[in-house]
């Protein structure tokens, strides 16, 4: 779970950057990187191996299921979430 947090957070600074000014060619690099991290993180190995022979409009469809994984995780996750995106929470809530 530490790796998710830890790749989260940089992704959602990504994200805060962009909402700030225009990224570095290298900070764009960095955060396309970033959020391939992301997705592969919630593919199952299974996943990534049948991706990996498939053309880039069939590896798509793979990439939207890891989309909608994520997507999936920040609404089971909302006080982490917050936390990873830097906005004030209660101290009492727990984060996951």
């Amino acid at each position: 779970m530490q790796e998710l947090l830890t790749i989260l957070s940089a992704f959602y600074g990504c994200h805060a950057m962009v909402a700030l000014r225009p990224l570095s060619d290298e900070e764009t690099y960095e955060c396309i990187q970033i959020t391939a991290t992301v997705q592969v993180y919630f593919l199952t190995k299974a996943e990534l191996a049948m991706m990996a022979d498939m053309p880039d409009t069939k590896r798509k469809i793979g990439l939207d299921i890891a989309l909608q994984r994520f997507k999936a995780w920040e609404k089971a996750n909302p006080k982490a979430v917050k936390i990873l995106k830097g906005i004030p929470t209660e101290k009492s809530d727990p984060v996951i």
